[in-house]
């Protein structure tokens, strides 16, 4: 089956758990089982084929919980491990087949570096030893899977960045793209 999923979000000022899923090529949309936790502030990424996962995001306090969607029941479980502290606005982006990854993100004090890799099938967590370059939030990600992952447009308080990082597949070794964002920004898509 081939579709795409959306899930949480707000609807006015409350947390919803809706998950909604869009069949390709048709792009008839259903609504399939919600989220566990009714989320807000979370961010996605998927195992293609297999399953989408939904981590960290604020319910009436930030969460570490990682939620992940098999795709061939459209049933969604709660891993035992979620990401590795609670943390709104996280990025995520997927090496599709091999590992998953939640970066950067709002703490209840402070905005972090943390990259957390979920490594597929097994879905087991590791932190990389190398974070983000920058403390942020509200980044964006996408991988040329195979190749490499990146985490763009953080922000960090008042200070939005251009900064690109670029996390190497396998090593995850990261390095900063010379040439960043056009422009400072977040919340980009």
């Amino acid at each position: 089956v081939r579709a795409g999923y959306f899930a949480g979000g707000l609807v006015g000022s409350s947390a919803t758990g809706q998950h909604d899923r869009f069949e390709f090529p048709s792009e008839t949309r259903s609504v399939i089982a919600s989220l566990t936790t009714q989320t807000s502030r979370l961010s996605g990424m998927a195992n293609a084929g297999v399953a989408g996962y939904y981590g960290g995001g604020f319910v009436a306090a930030r969460t570490d919980d990682v939620e992940k969607f098999d795709f061939a029941t459209d049933t969604g479980t709660v891993l035992a491990t979620g990401i590795s502290s609670a943390r709104a606005f996280p990025a995520a982006m997927a090496d599709s087949g091999t590992a998953g990854y939640f970066a950067g993100g709002e703490t209840s004090s402070t905005v972090v570096t943390t990259v957390d890799k979920f490594a597929f099938p097994g879905d087991s967590r590791s932190t990389l030893a190398t974070g983000l370059s920058v403390a942020g939030e509200q980044a964006s990600g996408w991988a040329h899977s195979g190749e490499a992952g990146y985490f763009a447009g953080m922000r960090d308080g008042g200070t939005v960045y251009t900064t690109v990082d670029k996390f190497f597949f396998p090593s995850d070794s990261r390095v900063s793209l010379a040439t960043g964002l056009s422009s400072a920004r977040r919340d980009a898509g």
